[in-house]
């Protein structure tokens, strides 16, 4: 019954308190006489879980010769704490058919800190490299991170989406008619929230690293662009800043190019052959912005390749974004809220 409820929890997203409901019903149509647990007593048994599990990993005995790829991140806070998570794919079974998921990867480690120094987050990976034989590790440019690769003697392999999205922000952050567009978007989105225009409405925009998820926002000013015609007058009145702005053509162009480039690196990873599909889109950037940045991704490119032999390189960390973004979706602010979050492996990971 303990298993039950916990897989109700942890596969199910079930809340706490409705897989004690559930239970009290099961109780009365199998006719069973038991005590029905609290919800505090369910979410025991899924720290104590989650604990299990991360131990067992940490603790299995691996064969040598099988080699893993790390993602690893520590950006994420939550309160005055700073959680660090590494994650592991074997790369034997790896088969570059699709996009990391949460069932391809497992936790090796997650821990908390008020801080991550390069020292600290090195000893974490020789911890994990007494068990795992790690071929290289992929992260962000976070100065910490890659100090600690290097102190560990590790091979990093840059995130191509954090390469993007910087690659696209040196060039449009202080860009008028991006700026232009970014906040009127924004403007519009609070004016019409809830509204009858909501359908018209701009997609979300992130505070931080924006230029990460800069591809809805343009996508939908071209749509906006494309069926002007059909968009009621009223609403078009709005919208005049979208059809005016004359930089988006351009950035349309960048950002396609960008985007197709990034879907090649995150399903079929790096290859030979991804360099030279990648390398005849950036030769379509002729304007001295795109040039920018195809200038940016041919030295990203030359880096994946003198990581790479004849191996097929894992090269986006994304699937540890997803991770994290478990823990945003919880607004709990506290101490206990992170131990607790960091026991629960299952809410980390459902392969382990």
């Amino acid at each position: 019954m303990v298993l039950l409820m916990v897989v109700w929890q942890a596969y199910g997203q079930m809340s706490l308190r409705s897989v004690r409901h559930c239970f009290a019903q099961l109780q009365i149509v199998l006719a069973l006489h038991c005590r029905v647990p609290s919800h505090s007593s369910i979410r025991n048994w899924l720290c104590k879980s989650g604990y299990y599990r991360i131990q067992r990993e940490q603790k299995s005995v691996r064969n040598p010769a099988e080699q893993w790829a790390l993602v690893i991140d520590e950006s994420i806070t939550i309160g005055s704490e700073k959680i660090l998570l590494v994650l592991g794919l074997e790369l034997s079974t790896w088969q570059f058919t699709k996009s990391l998921s949460v069932e391809d990867v497992r936790v090796l480690a997650v821990e908390t800190s008020k801080g991550w120094s390069s020292e600290m987050i090195s000893q974490r990976l020789t911890d994990v490299g007494r068990t795992h034989n790690i071929r290289y590790v992929i992260s962000d440019g976070g100065i910490n991170l890659k100090c600690a690769l290097r102190l560990s003697s590790l091979v990093h392999v840059p995130d191509c989406s954090h390469v993007a999205a910087n690659a696209l922000a040196r060039q449009y952050t202080k860009h008028e008619g991006y700026i232009s567009l970014s906040k009127s978007a924004g403007a519009l989105r609070r004016k019409w929230y809830l509204s009858k225009n909501v359908v018209y409405m701009p997609p979300v925009q992130r505070g931080k690293s924006r230029f990460q998820n800069i591809f809805p926002t343009i996508e939908w000013a071209l749509t906006i662009v494309q069926e002007w015609e059909r968009i009621p007058i009223e609403v078009r009145a709005e919208l005049l800043f979208v059809k005016k702005n004359e930089a988006l053509v351009e950035m349309f162009e960048q950002i396609t190019v960008v985007n197709s480039l990034l879907k090649i690196l995150k399903v079929k990873g790096f290859t030979a052959q991804a360099k030279e599909q990648i390398t005849v889109l950036i030769d379509t950037l002729t304007t001295p912005r795109g040039q920018r940045i195809r200038q940016e991704i041919a030295t990203y490119l030359a880096t994946l390749s003198s990581i790479a032999t004849d191996e097929t390189l894992v090269c986006c960390s994304d699937i540890i974004e997803s991770y994290f973004g478990k823990f945003k979706q919880r607004s709990i602010q506290t101490l206990t809220f992170i131990d607790r979050v960091c026991a629960d492996n299952r809410q980390l990971c459902r392969s382990v």
